[in-house]
């Protein structure tokens, strides 16, 4: 007879909990919450306990093993938040849980600690020694000089490496009661923050939060926050949607919005796209909230530093946590506001399971603690906006740039064949070369953006035609000079450039399209006075080199910076009063509905990095599109018409904010396989649809049809709200049957369509 049995969400994609027997050496210490292992079919795994059923329905039950991290515990909340993110996104309770640790803790590594040294006895008495023993122990010597002369504790390794000694005198002097070592939690953000890489370029030094003075704007809106701050009501706080232009201090509202929380004794989470793309924003908290306890998630934390970092936000100690999506799982105590700038970005949405939106998963924790959220963008994700106009979220406008220049002037130049010339020599139109001429003789810096990677985009016969495609993936494959390689930007599987067709044995393969690493290349060839930087993924290896990129452009040491999307995303040089869109079209034809909601906001987050400082700013759009709503609208600022052109095309055809989407992806290495299975996936969802207010479309070939050599289906839903939707997924049983043959993926709420 099993005396306690415990209910454990398994670290596994099933849609089940498992219950477990709990042997008496764990009775006493096992709560709701721990994390576990468990035994799992012929091998272990993680779980964590999510309750204590009376009795099971399974007659032999098999023990759990053990306690993993006793003192990192999920609490009420949090486990009540995952099992909504479970139920909404359709995945596994055990594996969103999983997904909310720190790689860290999920790898099973202990928390890092650091050892320091300080004098045990009075400065007099450790010179006195080191005088005594200087001749038989010199090393033992230098130790108690140096520590009687410079106060502790000091690192160890640090320690010996000023005193010139060793490790073998150190532990003698504390044996004999002369140096006391100290152990302590190894704190990441004092190292990492404190270094001028990290901390960001060094412009407006001295800027507080309370030496800036607030606009009518900003001040309207940080009285609404504080009200909702000071709801003691019962009822869930309305998210608050703060649409602000690019430079209207955005930033400063969320400082002072966070100064009042902490300052009232509760603590606050910060959400940015990708932390590690923003070193200004980290060191702009820093600076506006000198006295606050501030963690950062990032990316060049390790394992055991982030486990600390876990650590150190569950037991209180610090008061805002910024980081990217998965920041919003931190066990935050006291939590009281929470934000999500540039709430838009489609980097908040997971691409592997499970498939959250941190965006979402934002408000729905908000709602849960009856706390404020606020979305902000200068550019909103049309859901976050007609949420607003249906009395879901309140919107708070900031009209206006914070600084003496309004937003920079911005001007279509129509492109043409030209653009493609094998030299390079039309990717800048006349208009733009003149106003990068202009720019440079000012003194002045540009940023020229082209969302395009690589050298040039495919690799083609001339003769016959053929495009090199990647061996696994149905995508033409872009040329890197700099490496002398074809890669596929969907694998990373790379190909040594042929000197012949495979097809025709024609020699005369030519290279077209366009990427940064060309258009970097020409305008160092054609402004030669001009020192030229790269911005994109291939430049940047890693955090290091990424920040050095920005200090040196936040310097002046580089005149013209050529960069991906990675240059939209929350960077301010003052500096920068000219940015040229080299071609506007990259991403607007995609097989994607959000394709010119996508172009519209980058065009607008690019061009706001323009006129930041004291000199108004000038932007050029190029585009063979000129006259495309996308285009045309974001080059007028205007938001509210794009809003009501692109509403009026979803709604016709009910795609958000005007229904609710589900897609559902079938891939195999068998392309019959994963079409069956598709098919058969389809026709329950019709059979489980009827009298449903939902619309089954597929299965269809995907956009892109293999990927990793996996051939790829894909079946759409379209459903009038979520609880339809969920209900729908769930009777259809669309994750049961034919799962060995093919995997299954369902994305709610899809971010993309390829």
């Amino acid at each position: 007879m099993v005396k306690a049995i415990a209910e454990i969400a398994v670290n596994a994609p099933l849609d089940r909990l498992f219950h477990y027997e709990v042997p008496d050496t764990l009775w006493n210490r096992l709560e709701r919450g721990h994390r576990v292992i468990v035994p799992f079919g012929r091998r272990t795994t993680t779980g964590v306990c999510v309750g204590f059923p009376n009795d099971s329905d399974i007659p032999r039950l098999k023990p759990i093993r053990e306690i993993l991290h006793p003192d990192c515990r999920f609490d009420e909340h949090v486990l009540k938040l995952t099992q909504w993110i479970a139920q909404y996104y359709f995945a596994s309770w055990g594996e969103v849980l999983e997904s909310a640790l720190p790689p860290g803790i999920r790898a099973g590594k202990n928390e890092r600690f650091t050892h320091s040294a300080r004098a045990a006895q009075a400065s007099t008495a450790m010179l006195t020694e080191a005088e005594k023993i200087s001749r038989r122990a010199p090393a033992q010597s230098r130790l108690l000089e140096y520590l009687g002369r410079n106060e502790g504790p000091h690192p160890r390794a640090e320690l010996l490496r000023e005193a010139n000694s060793s490790s073998d005198a150190l532990r003698k002097l504390t044996e004999r009661g002369f140096v006391e070592i100290v152990r302590e939690r190894f704190d990441p953000f004092r190292s990492l923050m404190n270094s001028p890489a990290a901390a960001g370029p060094a412009e407006d030094e001295g800027q507080t939060t309370n030496t800036l003075e607030l606009n009518t704007h900003q001040k309207a809106a940080l009285e609404i926050i504080y009200a909702a701050l000071g709801n003691s009501t019962s009822e869930p706080t309305t998210p608050i949607l703060l649409h602000g232009v690019t430079g209207s201090g955005k930033t400063e509202v969320y400082l002072r919005a966070l100064g009042r929380v902490v300052n009232e004794g509760g603590r606050g989470i910060v959400l940015v796209p990708e932390i590690s793309l923003t070193p200004q924003t980290v060191r702009r908290f820093r600076e506006g909230l000198p006295d606050v306890r501030i963690a950062v998630q990032h990316s060049m934390l390790g394992p055991r530093e982030r486990t600390a970092q876990w650590s150190e936000i569950q037991s209180g100690t610090i008061d805002v946590v910024i980081g990217a999506r998965s920041a919003i799982f931190a066990p935050v105590p006291d939590l009281r506001l929470i934000v999500v700038d540039e709430e838009h970005e489609p980097s908040y949405k997971q691409e592997s399971s499970p498939r959250y939106n941190g965006r979402d998963v934002a408000v729905m924790r908000a709602r849960m603690l009856g706390i404020p959220v606020i979305l902000g963008s200068a550019t909103p994700a049309l859901e976050s906006y007609h949420n607003t106009k249906t009395g879901k979220y309140k919107l708070v406008e900031l009209p206006r740039r914070a600084t003496t220049h309004d937003l920079p002037s911005v001007h279509v130049v129509p492109l043409g064949k030209e653009f493609y010339r094998v030299n390079g020599s039309g990717l800048i139109s006349g208009p733009l070369d003149h106003q990068i001429r202009q720019c440079l003789r000012r003194g002045d810096q540009a940023i020229l953006f082209l969302n395009r990677r690589g050298f040039s985009t495919y690799l083609h016969c001339s003769g016959c035609g053929h495009v090199f495609k990647c061996s696994f993936c149905d995508i033409a494959l872009t040329f890197h000079r700099g490496d002398n390689v074809l890669k596929c930007h969907y694998c990373d599987a790379r190909h040594t450039p042929p000197s012949k067709c495979p097809e025709c044995s024609y020699t005369g393969l030519r290279r077209s399209g366009v990427g940064t690493e060309k258009l970097a290349e020409f305008v160092s060839s054609h402004y030669t006075d001009a020192r030229v930087g790269r911005l994109d993924r291939d430049s940047v290896k890693n955090d290091k080199s990424l920040r050095a990129i920005l200090e040196e452009f936040a310097s002046g040491d580089i005149d013209i910076l050529v960069g991906t999307q990675m240059l939209a995303k929350g960077h301010d040089f003052p500096r920068v009063s000219l940015v040229g869109v080299v071609t506007a079209d990259s991403g607007l034809h995609f097989p994607d509905f959000r394709a010119a909601e996508r172009t519209f906001q980058l065009i607008t987050q690019v061009s706001g990095r323009a006129g930041r400082g004291d000199r108004p700013g000038m932007v050029l759009v190029q585009s063979f599109s000129p006259d495309h709503y996308a285009i045309d609208l974001a080059v007028q600022s205007d938001f509210q018409s794009f809003y009501k052109r692109e509403s009026e095309a979803r709604q016709a055809l009910s795609y958000p904010p005007f229904g609710r989407l589900a897609k559902i992806l079938v891939q195999s290495e068998k392309e019959e396989r994963a079409q069956k299975l598709a098919e058969a996936i389809a026709e329950r969802l019709n059979l489980s649809a009827n009298n449903e207010e939902a619309v089954i479309l597929g299965p269809v070939v995907s956009p892109i049809a293999r990927i990793q050599d996996r051939h790829r289906f894909q079946i759409l839903i379209k459903a009038q709200n979520a609880n339809v939707l969920s209900s729908l997924l769930r009777r259809a049983s669309v994750l049961e049957g034919g799962r060995t043959t093919a995997e299954v993926i369902v994305d709610v709420d899809p971010q993309t369509m390829l």
